[in-house]
């Protein structure tokens, strides 16, 4: 279990961000290693799942910043994204092929979504996918709808098919955003032009309703070249991945040495087969 003294609270968040900052970012071999080691079980694994969480509460101070807007104290969101990460620890393979960040960064922002849908409002939302998704794309779409013309029930209607969800559980979602912290809404009570909330949060971090976005489209994109590269042979795949898709590439040395091959003949077989995929992506 991670220790209680990395747990941000109302007096600590500073002291938080400076362990936070103190930790070095791990290589992918010593990420490996303690992935593997936290399977094992035994006090060595409750250390090398400790120390793999602690290189990243970074991440959950940025994934963290991106729901501010909720009325939630950053002390609070942080607390939560905590939980998040402790279960990507407890959970993350590195056998599947992903760092341990982007794993993280998924279970963070899942754990933050579920917090912010349920405390939004008095009015029970159900905390599925689709109404979790529904409560921070909903503004954007009930926005366009409204700007064709469309009455409250039509726009209800649409939005509930939308997201795939009764009209009923639509309105629940509608209820509970209309509870978070407008962003319009100023510092006094009085209306003198003094500044709003929205002007006192100075963050460059995507809001929730664009990471949502930004993660169909990544996924769509994931899709897609997962097709694509299912139509090369083995070794152009190995080539590609090897060279354009992690984050370390292997050199054409080492790729020459694996398939006992020429370094210039891997570079061709690797421009032959990034030609194949751009040309079957642009197609798709």
């Amino acid at each position: 279990m991670v220790s209680a003294k990395f747990a941000p609270e109302s007096r600590g968040f500073k002291r938080y961000a400076a362990a936070a900052a103190a930790k070095e970012y791990l290589s992918l071999e010593r990420e490996v290693e303690l992935a593997k080691r936290a399977k094992e079980g035994g006090i060595l694994a409750v250390r090398a799942e400790q120390a793999l969480v602690e290189a990243h509460l970074r991440q959950v101070i940025k994934v963290a910043s991106g729901y501010r807007n909720y009325n939630h104290s950053l002390d609070t969101l942080t607390s939560v994204g905590n939980v998040g990460l402790v279960k990507a620890a407890k959970k993350f393979d590195p056998s599947k092929g992903f760092r341990f960040a982007t794993y993280a960064r998924w279970w963070i922002d899942a754990e933050l979504k579920d917090f912010v849908v349920r405390n939004a409002s008095m009015v029970k939302v159900p905390s599925t996918k689709q109404t979790k998704t529904a409560f921070f794309k909903a503004p954007k779409l009930r926005r366009e709808l409204e700007a064709q013309g469309m009455d409250e029930d039509t726009v209800l209607d649409i939005m509930a098919d939308r997201f795939g969800i009764d009209k009923a559980e639509m309105a629940a979602v509608l209820a509970a955003r209309g509870t978070a912290t407008s962003l319009s809404a100023p510092v006094n009570s009085v209306e003198d032009g003094s500044a709003t909330v929205g002007d006192l949060i100075a963050d460059d971090a995507p809001s929730p309703e664009e990471i949502i976005i930004q993660t169909d489209e990544q996924d769509d994109n994931v899709r897609r070249l997962n097709a694509v590269l299912s139509q090369l042979n083995e070794r152009e795949r190995d080539i590609i991945r090897s060279r354009r898709l992690v984050e370390e590439p292997l050199t054409l040395e080492t790729l020459a040495t694996r398939y006992s091959v020429s370094k210039e003949r891997v570079r061709q077989i690797e421009e032959k087969a990034m030609g194949r995929v751009r040309q079957a992506l642009l197609a798709a």
